[in-house]
């Protein structure tokens, strides 16, 4: 039987990189040039732009493109927000391989060579890596995140360990990726994809950058937890008892992560 992926025709050695983008005109040039500093050639960039957004992204990422076909300006249809404009970038993505690259984050260089490296040689379908937290204006770089080297669903419940920059999805394997409309959506993500059974690993490098801005969405620590307990009981369908269990080890493991920067 063919997969969901193999139906769809997709390219099986290209990278589509998914970055939805509002108002990202002070860090989307630097993002874009650290997807073009990959030792792994074979990818696309598909930016996916709000409706809302009034800064000059779009002109910034058009000068981009001009040079570089790999990068393309998409308008969401009717999409105002993140989880519609990464469900629009999966629909259209021609690649095997999903890539998260948000509109003020960073690769470094070897990131996509050393992850398909090790989803080939072990059937991984959700590998991620290690990272650093950024200040906004990229001055100061913080502690190493170390997720382990593999991700079991109870762990991942306990301690999403994966950071937003780092993961890469075999979407030939798990069929067309779709985000709840929960504000938590990537966790929620990860998530489903453990679930279902598939294999998690992580490579133990240091291979990207998550900058802190002050307005972004993980600078709300209170929301974030709000979020956290709406995943473990609306989508995931978990017991009450089970979910406050859950969520007292995260919360504890949250304060140690964030102690210091």
């Amino acid at each position: 039987m063919e997969s969901a992926g193999s139906q769809r025709g997709l390219d099986p050695v290209l990278v589509s990189i998914i970055t939805p983008v509002f108002n990202a005109e002070p860090y989307i040039e630097e993002t874009i040039r650290s997807a073009q500093a990959q030792t792994y050639r074979n990818w696309e960039m598909l930016v996916l732009i709000d409706k809302g957004t009034k800064d000059r992204t779009a002109e910034i990422v058009l000068k981009l493109a001009a040079d570089d076909p790999r990068i393309k300006l998409t308008d969401v249809p009717g999409g105002r927000n993140v989880q519609d404009a990464r469900n629009y970038g999966f629909q259209i993505a021609r690649g095997k391989f999903i890539a998260f690259l948000d509109a003020d984050d960073l690769w470094l260089p070897s990131k996509l060579e050393k992850q398909l490296a090790m989803m080939r040689s072990t059937g991984a379908v959700l590998c991620y890596t290690q990272f650093r937290r950024m200040s906004v204006d990229g001055s100061r770089i913080g502690k190493l995140f170390r997720p382990p080297s593999r991700m079991t669903y109870l762990s991942l419940l306990i301690d999403n360990s994966i950071g937003s920059p780092t993961p890469v999805v075999d979407q030939e394997k798990t069929g067309l990726l779709k985000m709840t409309t929960n504000r938590h959506e990537d966790f929620a993500l990860w998530l489903s994809i453990v679930r279902a059974g598939h294999l998690a690993l992580g490579v133990n490098e240091d291979l990207a950058r998550y900058r802190i801005v002050p307005t972004g969405r993980a600078a709300r620590k209170d929301v974030n937890l709000v979020r956290r307990w709406h995943v473990y009981r609306d989508v995931e369908k978990l017991s009450i008892p089970k979910s406050a269990a859950i969520f007292v080890c995260y919360f504890f493991k949250a304060i140690l992560k964030y102690l210091r920067f």
